[in-house]
């Protein structure tokens, strides 16, 4: 019989007798009682319960040998091996650029499937399947995965199993194949050039791997390894071009090694990056991350961290969708015709245990993509949920008022510090007699009997376990404290939080978003070099039509994300809606959804820590900067305060963020790369670099002039107590944006200016010309009586008036005016 202290602990302080028989033992689980400010008795240290500790939870003695005194052999260069990956690299950086540049459509896809294959082969085949045995396969599918994982060119099946059963139960020790401790490029490739650390060996022959010699699949692929590798990895992709469709046999090898370089480069990706760069929402004591462009590139391998946490989960993620997961698609579509079966995956509530209890603060509340997502500040010290894996004792800042317990769901209204099992939420879980275990609760009940019985009080059923913000995972746990307190009055403390300010009490540390800076550092290259491109080779059709792409991708964010739902200066029917939602996704800036988020956010914090992009934190950072580094923690809070009831109502915003990840790269990305070369023979280079990532680049940094140009130079007539200006550059570039000083006084306003004509404004001509057909409706608009009221009480002096006899020329300024040799009538 195994009893967990967590539910005996307030709820029954007397044991059954049942369970008082000799030799039961009890599990004295990682659970945290959180304390008040009040003076506690002295609570004596029970036996078997540790007092101090610093033992690092589920980690075995021999782990932490292997920690403590890692051993140095002088291992030997394995020279065959790096000579082979270098001249294998070097073909494959050739063959790249032969592919490219001579290498027939066919062909590049052709490689491109073979691709994918082969990399299903290593994570829904010797990864899922036998190697973390997440689900069962039948005798075809097996035979596919084994073919599949022959076409990757990888290790035999055993070996490949053998060692990552080695690496996760002993990740990041000498005994670990590819230990990332000892650096990228060994985690890398460098394991692969070098002798096998003695551990590695050693751990490698104790490793149970019956079950894999027990398939005869398996042991087919084993016997004749060399044989499937070399049919299934080189000649297979190079003979199908040459022979069905005459690609050159040149050609055909070079992009057969590019292919195969690729898939090896990708799979190393998830031993380095994946245990380097990323978040850690399930566990910020091991080296795993969660990290996007491995999961992109790996078809799913990226989420790591949650795959080191709970490796027997098919999906190897929390998220059941399959944006960045195609493997977890590949397994689902064959359980649906019955050739995958028990398939292996882990309860919500067993994640969000598990995140809280040790996660770093970023979990994904939501699917991929989804509004949710939001990477936030790592947790507190003092945050009530202790880690169980931490090396240290911390315990809860006696200046703080109380929270929920979080090991009963009870409300602790008095500083109860109960040491003992402070101690214990940071051990390993620990093995006491039921003896020792009556101690502890005699121990809890004399410190409830002095402090008073209105100590604890029941948390109501319906009161959600954890935090319920929408748009951050971790509420404050200062304002969940105080809605059960005694003597308190909790309509002033929700008030109190609610009109707080915009500046955060929290010290605020920028952290850099290093995925984001490496891809817009590309991006921008790239862009430059398209620039060049376009004035030395690319056809004139292909600049015309990539002006034609930045004037329609820019008009989805002016008239459709901006002036539609994120101010909703107008309605619009649904053909138009659908029509705004393509175009917007042409310009790549988030989804609808999160767009207006973060722009109705900017309008009511404008210029605070709550601002995006506060230009007060300078010009780069207003630009660009606010998407190199992770959301300042007041703008995650405010967020959470903002309405997005419209949008979720809005069926084509929803059906944009849902699908977003798959409508995104087909507009953004393929058709304006395709439609040049199919259409008017445009070379791939030149439409990549020109037509596309320049188009994007350029649609980026016009739309990013409104948040640090328009923010910071230009005359403010409208009123001069704000940053926001109006900027002729500004709105010529940004089809009428940059009118932002009216803007911001009068946010509604359909054409973000005061102006009628189309001057400068491209965006109100779009919508005005869908208004005469019907299709925009409901235009919002300021009366000219108005706009001069605010003109004359905060403007700067600046307004512009058309000349003499202006309708919003005031009287003063009439009798101001001397005109010279005026004629007499």
């Amino acid at each position: 019989m195994v009893v967990h202290a967590s539910h005996l602990l307030f709820t029954q302080h007397k044991l059954p007798e049942a369970a008082m028989a000799p030799n039961h033992q009890i599990t004295l689980g990682p659970e945290i009682i959180e304390t008040t400010d009040e003076a506690v008795p002295q609570v004596e240290p029970i036996k078997g319960i540790p007092e101090t500790t610093t033992h690092v939870p589920n980690r075995s003695k021999k782990e932490e040998a292997l920690k403590e005194e890692p051993q140095e052999p002088d291992l030997p260069i394995k020279w065959g091996n790096v000579i082979a990956i270098f001249i294998f690299h070097f073909i494959a950086a050739y063959g790249f650029y032969v592919c490219c540049k001579e290498g027939s459509w066919t062909t590049i896809l052709w490689m491109y499937i073979m691709g994918q294959l082969g990399g299903i082969g290593v994570t829904g085949g010797v990864h899922r399947l036998w190697t973390h045995r997440a689900y069962k396969a039948k005798l075809p599918l097996r035979i596919i995965l084994a073919l599949l994982f022959s076409l990757s060119g990888q290790n035999s099946i055993f070996d490949w199993v053998r060692d990552h059963r080695v690496h996760h139960k002993f990740s990041e020790t000498d005994a670990d194949p590819h230990n990332a401790n000892r650096g990228f490029f060994f985690a890398h490739v460098g394991w692969l050039m070098q002798k096998k650390h003695p551990l590695v060996i050693e751990h490698g022959r104790k490793v149970d791997m019956s079950d894999v010699l027990a398939d005869p699949v398996v042991k087919f692929h084993l016997d004749h390894f060399w044989k499937l590798k070399i049919l299934m990895c080189f000649l297979i992709p190079m003979l199908t071009p040459a022979l069905v469709w005459g690609e050159p046999w040149r050609i055909a090898f070079y992009c057969m090694m590019a292919r195969y370089m690729f898939g090896l480069n990708f799979t190393w990706l998830v031993n380095s990056a994946a245990h380097i760069w990323g978040n850690k929402p399930y566990d910020r004591f091991i080296q795993p991350t969660e990290n996007y462009v491995v999961a992109f590139l790996a078809l799913g391998e990226g989420w790591h961290n949650y795959h080191h946490v709970f490796p027997w989960d098919y999906k190897t993620s929390e998220h059941g969708t399959y944006s960045f997961n195609w493997t977890t698609a590949f397994i689902d579509f064959f359980a649906m015709i019955g050739w995958a079966y028990d398939l292996k995956t882990v309860t919500p509530s067993i994640i969000e245990r598990r995140a809280k209890r040790t996660g770093d603060g970023t979990r994904q509340c939501g699917s991929v993509g989804g509004h949710h997502i939001h990477e936030e500040e790592e947790p507190e010290p003092d945050d009530f949920c202790l880690p169980p894996l931490s090396t240290h004792i911390t315990e809860p800042d006696l200046t703080r008022q109380s929270v929920r317990c979080v090991a009963t769901g009870f409300p602790i209204q008095k500083r109860v510090l109960l040491r003992t099992l402070v101690h214990t939420a940071n051990s390993k879980p620990t093995m006491a007699s039921i003896e020792d275990l009556q101690k502890l609760c005699n121990k809890v009940e004399s410190v409830i009997a002095a402090l008073g019985p209105d100590t604890v009080t029941p948390r109501p059923a319906t009161e959600p376990d954890g935090p319920t913000g929408v748009l951050y995972e971790d509420e404050d746990p200062d304002m969940v404290s105080t809605l059960n307190m005694k003597n308190s009055e909790p309509s002033n403390i929700q008030t109190e939080k609610t009109e707080s300010s915009t500046t955060s009490s929290k010290p605020y540390r920028l952290r850099i978003r290093w995925r984001n800076v490496i891809l817009l550092g590309y991006l921008h290259l790239a862009a430059l070099y398209g620039v060049y491109l376009m004035f030395t080779s690319a056809k004139l059709a292909t600049v015309l039509y990539t002006f034609v792409l930045y004037q329609i991708g820019g008009l989805g964010i002016t008239a459709g994300a901006h002036r539609l739902w994120a101010h909703r200066g107008y309605k619009a029917k649904w053909p138009l809606r659908v029509i705004l939602m393509l175009f917007n996704t042409l310009s790549f800036q988030n989804h609808i959804y999160e767009w207006v988020r973060d722009h109705r956010v900017h309008h009511k914090y404008s210029e605070t820590d709550a601002d995006p992009h506060n230009a007060k934190r300078g010009f780069f950072f207003s630009h660009v900067g606010w998407l190199v580094c992770r959301k300042h923690p007041m703008v995650i809070e405010k967020g959470s305060g903002i309405s997005l009831k419209d949008l979720e109502e809005d069926k084509i915003v929803m059906f944009q963020k849902k699908y977003y990840l798959y409508l995104m790269p087909l507009i953004c990305f393929l058709l304006p790369t395709l439609i040049p070369v199919y259409v008017w023979n445009e070379t791939w280079s030149n439409a990549w670099f020109v037509s596309t990532l320049l188009r994007y680049a350029f649609t980026l940094n016009v739309t990013w002039m409104v948040n640090s140009f328009a923010h910071m130079w230009g005359n403010k007539p409208y009123d001069k107590s704000i940053n926001p200006s109006e900027n002729y550059s500004v709105a010529a570039l940004a089809l009428g944006e940059g009118w932002h000083n009216y803007h911001h006084v009068f946010p509604w306003d359909y054409k973000t200016a005061e102006l009628g004509n189309y001057r400068l404004n491209i965006t109100t001509a779009f919508i005005d010309f869908f208004a005469l057909i019907g299709w925009a409706y409901d235009l919002k608009t300021v009366p000219s009586d108005v706009v001069m009221k605010r003109v004359l009480r905060t403007g700067d002096g600046t307004h512009q008036l058309w000349g003499w006899g202006d309708k919003d020329m005031t009287e003063e300024q009439k009798g101001a005016t001397i005109e010279l040799n005026k004629k007499e009538n």
